[in-house]
C-alpha cells in the first residue's frame, strides 16, 4: 500500500493516509472504524489524515468492507499486521465484516493491499 501505510502495521509508530486513498474509502464506503479501534491506532504515536475522511472515520461504529473491496484486497500482495493491531481486531466483537474476509483474517493474519490503492 502506500508506505508510511505498511511502516505503520510493521511498526505500529504511525499510519499517514493520502487523498486518494481517502476519497477511496470515503466514497466506496468500504472501511468504516469504530471508534475503540481509531483510538488504538492514534495510541501507538500519531496520526496524519486528510480532513475529510477523519470526519468520515468518526461519524462511523463499525467495520464494514465491500464485496468489491474484498475481491481488490485479494488480487494484491501482503502485507503482515503488527501482533497487538492483530490480537486488537481479532478480540473485538463490534468490527463487523463480510464473513469471507473475517475468516481470512483469523486465519491467515494478515491484509492484502496494493502501491495502487
Amino acid at each position: 500500500m502506500l508506505s508510511p501505510l505498511w511502516r505503520f502495521l510493521k511498526s505500529e509508530s504511525c499510519i499517514l493516509l493520502s487523498s486518494p486513498l481517502s476519497s477511496f474509502l470515503k466514497y466506496t464506503s468500504c472501511v468504516l472504524m469504530p471508534s475503540p479501534l481509531w483510538s488504538f491506532l492514534k495510541s501507538k504515536s500519531f496520526v496524519l489524515l486528510s480532513a475529510p475522511l477523519w470526519s468520515f472515520l468518526k461519524s462511523k461504529s463499525c467495520v464494514l468492507m465491500s464485496a468489491p473491496l474484498w475481491s481488490f484486497l485479494k488480487s494484491e500482495s501482503c502485507v503482515l499486521m503488527s501482533s497487538p493491531l492483530w490480537s486488537f481486531l481479532e478480540s473485538k466483537s463490534c468490527v463487523l465484516m463480510s464473513s469471507p474476509l473475517w475468516s481470512f483474517l483469523k486465519s491467515e493474519s494478515c491484509v492484502l493491499m496494493s502501491a495502487s490503492l
